[in-house]
């Protein structure tokens, strides 16, 4: 899967798409989810 400059930014995606991580997070909080670059994530849903 690759993304192109012309994919809407993080901030436009909606629940049902699928998303790459640029960066890895590790989170620091029980309800954070830690993932890597280059990971593949589902997005559910949005605050």
């Amino acid at each position: 899967m690759h993304f192109r400059l012309s994919d809407p930014p993080m901030s436009q995606c909606t629940a049902g798409q699928f998303v790459r991580a640029l960066i890895s997070f590790v989170g620091s909080q029980a309800d954070e989810l830690n993932f890597s670059d280059g990971d593949v994530l589902h997005v559910l849903g949005r605050p």
